[in-house]
């Protein structure tokens, strides 16, 4: 006999019984909301909530239950699959595009340094790297948000961004070159103070080797070029041409124009009208001049 529970209702039926009502699917399984059952009889048979076999004897019970089968393989081999498979697409995604910013990042750094050798630090920072972490900021703000909610719009939300973040850090990167990359850029100038007829020397980059159709200007007034090539012009400090004011590099640059550098200010020493400070500064100048001159540093 079994003892057969179905919702409040007890009943005592025989083995044959069971087999019969299993095979002919009398019970309805989802009218009468039967969600648990035991493994006393086959695995899977969802219209016995509750039974225990007490005289079994030797019988056998065997029954065929092909969407049971279905199930067990759906659930047990070929969702996991399906989940192990998505979750490496997710990652690979991810680390894809992480890869993609990382090294993206990495070829910028090394640009800046190149190009603004000992200050590439700080024209980074500000040209590039405080725009950056504001914005990924904001856009790990929204990742969190929605991961907390629903992981798999988070995940979803995750990826987008990612790609987001790609894209713009590019505009971010090409917006930022476009202040210096193919402009005459001046570094430093050495002395920043001189006296008539001593040399100055200009260091940057996009200067050109075209000495003749470029100009070296302080304060608007053209000065006397000794040497030019693309990242160092050396100037002479003319009396009648030279005074202190902003030194720029103005030259003509293809399609761009006419484009001039960023301003450094220059200041000519004058001995009759120098304060202390400017006289100080001008022969410590000097000084620092002739022993660069007596250690030369060869690139």
């Amino acid at each position: 006999m079994v003892q057969l529970f179905i919702g409040q209702e007890e009943k005592l039926i025989t083995l044959k019984e069971v087999v019969s009502l299993i095979r002919r699917e009398y019970i309805n399984f989802r009218q009468a909301g039967i969600q648990k059952y035991t493994k006393a009889l086959v695995g899977g048979l969802n219209n016995i909530s509750r039974a225990s076999l007490k005289y079994l004897d030797s019988v056998q019970l065997e029954v065929k239950r092909d969407n049971g089968r279905i199930k067990n393989f759906l659930v047990k081999i070929f969702f996991p699959f399906l989940r192990l498979f998505l979750l490496n697409i997710y990652l690979s995604i991810l680390f894809f595009f992480l890869l993609l910013i990382w090294v993206r990042f990495i070829r910028e750094v090394l640009f800046y340094r190149s190009f603004f050798e000992e200050f590439f630090l700080f024209q980074f920072y500000h040209r590039v790297l405080i725009w950056l972490l504001a914005f990924w900021g904001c856009c790990l703000a929204v990742i969190l948000a929605t991961r907390l909610k629903r992981k798999i719009f988070g995940h979803l939300v995750t990826v987008i961004l990612l790609i987001f973040v790609w894209r713009v850090d590019l505009k971010i990167f090409s917006k930022a070159r476009e202040g210096f990359e193919f402009r005459p850029y001046t570094l430093r100038i050495k002395p920043n103070i001189a006296s008539r007829y001593m040399e100055v020397e200009i260091t940057g980059r996009n200067f050109q080797d075209m000495p003749f159709r470029n100009k070296v200007l302080i304060d608007g007034r053209e000065q006397r070029i000794k040497s030019w090539v693309d990242k160092r012009i050396v100037i002479e400090i003319d009396p009648s041409l030279s005074t202190s004011g902003d030194l720029k590099i103005v030259g003509y640059y293809g399609n761009r124009g006419m484009l001039q550098s960023n301003p450094i200010f220059f200041t000519f020493f004058d001995p009759a009208r120098a304060t202390p400070e400017e006289e100080k500064a001008f022969w410590e100048a000097v000084k620092k001049q002739v022993q660069e001159r007596a250690n030369p540093k060869f690139d």
